[in-house]
């Protein structure tokens, strides 16, 4: 056997490993895993971690070495929202012992001889559930009574909860704006995070406002991959209308269907918060989705709206303050406020409209920022714009509705048609149960990589032809 053919099989065997290495690479590249570690825990705890595989329940554990044991320990974690105006949510629950080698997911950390475990229930819909938003920052931090009872306390860690079962990527091309998502990075990611990046500018620019937390936006690319990280609906609006997108707190927003529009307008709920909404007030329904159906840049509530004055069945303005009662009313709601917002911004300028919300974020109530900006009360304002539109004049009765703004309550999570803001979470205890879920099989498989589907059959062509060349020199 001659030199030269060792080494050709030596460099053949090479290009093989090699070309399996990138392949393996191009699958996992980017993949942000969602097990949370902290490299150096406390001295007497070998690992502290927290995993998501089922995004209704988020699992905290703490394992001890042999060497020095706690009695107890409790974890404290609270849901920082970086909006000035919110509180932050808070908890804290006692942990419960348990065998590590006995958990799926700490199989691999179960060095030490018990573990404490905390299993926060986010979303199961029990009566101790506290709906967390995938996308949510947690700061958390535990605390060990050992046994001469000395407490024994952690740092403060934090970590972004995601939905395990899927590999999660991430766009972050500027400070303002982190597009997770899984799959592959394609024309719909890209277009994704484009249109949230514009819309995030445009808005800037009208309202005159200044981010200063990045925006987390989770793309699911089909609501049923997201049915385990929503929360619990109403069976009525389940059946009768599509989510394709929610805003939740104000960081995070969910995209479930739909084309960028969908993007648009979620994006804008956060914009419309930090410009709007005061120490002691919520902006009401019509001024909120007014303004992002506004810049969702679609025509279909022009075709809605057209259709709502023809046949002269619109809305009092005063009556649309909070979310629609029937899935019927959420089309014509969201149109009419959006055709008044239009009327506002196009008739009396981007200046005037800036300076009605600054009134607003100063908790000056609804009824007196539309005074002071347009001279004209909600009633008043509806009649402009019914005359502005060529509709039959009408007389109003007077209603005693006091201040709407500060009377309305927060919008909570709904499903719709389009979209619609969801409340955010305010200050609140949880004592979560600890049932076993067995966590689902993770998506986004290998055969839907095209970049390792290619390189896979680059690497099988020469792995052949390298093969016949080998065998062709063993041969002479």
């Amino acid at each position: 056997m001659s030199v030269y053919k060792i080494l050709f099989s030596l460099f053949s065997s090479s290009i093989f490993l090699l070309i399996a290495v990138v392949n393996v690479y191009a699958e996992d590249a980017n993949d942000i895993s969602i097990l949370h570690k902290i490299s150096e825990p406390i001295n007497g705890i070998t690992f502290i971690g927290v995993n998501s595989d089922d995004p209704r329940i988020i699992s905290f554990a703490a394992v001890q070495n042999g060497k020095k044991q706690f009695k107890s320990a409790k974890l404290f974690y609270s849901l920082p929202n970086p909006s000035d105006n919110q509180v932050e949510t808070l908890g804290d629950q006692e942990a419960s012992l348990q065998n590590p080698k006995k958990i799926q997911w700490l199989n691999d950390s179960a060095k030490g001889e018990a573990a404490f475990i905390v299993d926060l229930d986010s979303n199961k819909g029990s009566s101790n559930s506290l709906y967390i938003p995938v996308g949510s920052i947690f700061e958390y931090y535990w605390e060990f009574i050992d046994n001469n009872n000395n407490f024994v306390r952690t740092e403060i860690y934090n970590f972004i909860f995601l939905d395990g079962q899927f590999k999660w990527k991430k766009i972050s091309k500027t400070n303002n704006l982190d597009l997770f998502f899984y799959g592959n990075e394609d024309r719909d990611i890209i277009n994704a995070y484009s249109a949230a990046n514009d819309v995030t500018n445009e808005a800037v620019n009208l309202l005159d406002i200044e981010i200063k937390f990045p925006i987390r936006m989770i793309y699911y690319r089909t609501p049923n991959d997201a049915s385990l990280a929503v929360p619990p609906k109403s069976k009525k609006f389940s059946e009768r209308t599509v989510t394709e997108g929610v805003k939740y707190r104000s960081d995070v927003v969910h995209r479930y269907a739909g084309n960028e529009s969908i993007i648009r307008h979620e994006i804008t709920h956060i914009m419309t918060q930090i410009a709007g909404e005061g120490l002691f007030t919520k902006l009401p329904f019509w001024v909120d989705e007014g303004l992002a159906v506004y810049l969702m840049d679609s025509p279909n509530y022009d075709f809605i709206i057209s259709d709502m004055i023809q046949r002269d069945a619109v809305f009092r303005l005063s009556s649309i303050q909070g979310k629609p009662g029937t899935p019927e009313k959420v089309n014509a709601f969201y149109a009419q406020s959006y055709s008044v917002t239009k009327y506002l911004i196009e008739e009396f300028g981007e200046e005037k409209y800036k300076s009605f919300f600054q009134k607003l974020k100063a908790d000056n109530g609804l009824e007196d920022a539309l005074f002071q900006t347009y001279n004209y009360n909600q009633d008043s304002l509806y009649l402009a714009w019914r005359e502005f539109h060529k509709m039959p004049k009408v007389i109003l009765e007077k209603l005693d509705v006091g201040n709407n703004l500060t009377t309305s309550p927060a919008i909570k999570p709904l499903t719709t048609p389009r979209s619609l803001q969801a409340g955010d979470n305010t200050s609140s205890k949880n004592k979560s149960s600890n049932a076993k879920i067995d966590p689902d099989v993770n998506s986004s498989p290998f055969y839907q990589n095209t970049k390792s589907l290619v390189l896979l059959l680059f690497g099988v062509t020469l792995i052949f032809a390298m093969l016949k060349i080998i065998k062709k020199l063993w041969q002479e």
